[in-house]
């Protein structure tokens, strides 16, 4: 176990950080540089940073080569298209030296503290039955953007601790969290390649949900190490896309993967409903969207059969009760619905639906309620 704040190990492990880039100087400007500064001003002994351009269409990858052939700590990948950030991290991955013990999957548009790594690393050398560890992530404002992913009783994935003040969370310490979110985070590689990855059927979101899903059925821990502190923005690369899709998509091929079968039984149902009515309304409104939906549809009822494939390691019953443990008591889908319909008749519209949302007396309700239970769950390191 750990031995206090003065704890080192005889023997640092090397650590493979791999960063995603897609355009990162046209869409980051200054704070692509304030990225890779922090990242050469990181204290850990032995790591290499192994950037991945995802299809840049600017100058990423001219800079990118030009930060290489200064620092020998930086190795950059090249990929012809965008793959979309499951595939182009797995690829990343791959490519991770041979001596390397651990990966770190770190955003873009980060900018990590000096001792980000090596507190990431003393928890999970002192700490053998936990797989992988978050940063804390701050905004650049200082403000709490999340202490890691968490799912209800039924999957529905939110993340904990978004928008608290920075000051109101332990400064040290660790806490159990369902799932490690993809901006930063730290797993033994050894168990990266042993759960498969990232999961391409999820080629932007909730992959992060998923890898830790398949790591706690595995029979592993989580963390969130509150002394490892890394700033995130946030969606500079990826933006807010309205490119069309099939509503809740992500979460229905995330529970038909992970969920115990007696939970999906009666969430499936709920899930595919809301979908269909959220498809129906879109079309009410754009009926010229007609046969790109039901391409969508085509694809998406492909890609439900291969997520019920890949179910080879779910229990048939309830989950382990280990992992219950860390899942909300609630419905938030169920939650969402109901606000959403609430937020339609309010004649609110003028206002986004995500100000409605948090709002909501229920919803405010469970979500301060996962919060405080999270920080007051926290565990010194000792």
């Amino acid at each position: 176990m750990l031995q206090g704040e003065d704890w080192v190990l005889v023997r640092w492990p090397k650590v493979t950080i791999v960063v995603l880039h897609y355009d990162s100087v046209s869409l980051l400007g200054g704070l692509v540089n304030k990225h890779i500064q922090s990242l050469l001003d990181t204290d850990y002994p032995d790591f290499e940073v192994l950037m991945v351009d995802n299809g840049s269409h600017d100058a990423t990858a001219n800079f990118l080569e030009s930060i290489c052939a200064s620092n020998k700590r930086f190795v950059l990948t090249r990929l012809d298209e965008n793959v979309g950030f499951s595939r182009a991290n797995n690829i990343g991955a791959s490519l991770a030296d041979k001596a390397t013990s651990y990966l770190v999957f770190l955003n873009n548009d980060t900018v990590v503290t000096k001792s980000w790594l090596r507190e990431l690393v003393r928890a999970l050398e002192g700490l053998p039955d936990v797989a992988a560890a978050q940063s804390k992530l701050l905004t650049m404002n200082g403000r709490l953007e999340g202490l890691g992913d968490f799912v209800d009783r039924y999957g529905y994935p939110m993340t904990i601790g978004s928008g608290v003040i920075g000051t109101q969370v332990p400064l040290s310490g660790f806490v159990n969290i369902f799932s490690a979110r993809g901006a930063c985070f730290i797993i033994r590689k050894h168990l990266f390649h042993s759960a498969g990855g990232f999961d391409e059927l999820f080629p932007l979101a909730v992959q992060d949900v998923d890898l830790g899903w398949r790591l706690r059925l595995m029979g592993h821990q989580i963390i969130c190490v509150l002394d490892s502190v890394v700033y995130h923005v946030g969606g500079a690369t990826v933006g807010h896309s309205k490119k069309l899709g099939i509503p809740y998509r992500d979460y229905i091929l995330l529970i038909l993967k992970d969920l115990n079968l007696g939970s999906l039984s009666r969430q499936l149902w709920l899930a595919l409903g809301s979908s269909a009515i959220a498809s129906i309304m879109l079309l009410v409104r754009q009926p010229q969207r007609l046969r790109a939906l039901l391409g969508l549809a085509q694809r998406f009822i492909g890609a439900m059969r291969v997520a019920l494939g890949r179910r080879t390691s779910v229990p048939s019953g309830r989950h382990p009760r280990a992992l219950d443990e860390v899942m909300i008591p609630c419905n938030l889908l169920a939650l969402e619905i109901v606000n959403r319909i609430r937020w339609h008749l309010s004649g609110l519209e003028s206002h986004s639906y995500e100000e409605f949302w948090l709002q909501q007396v229920a919803i405010v309700h469970a979500f301060r309620s996962s919060v405080l239970n999270t920080i007051q769950n926290v565990r010194h390191v000792k």
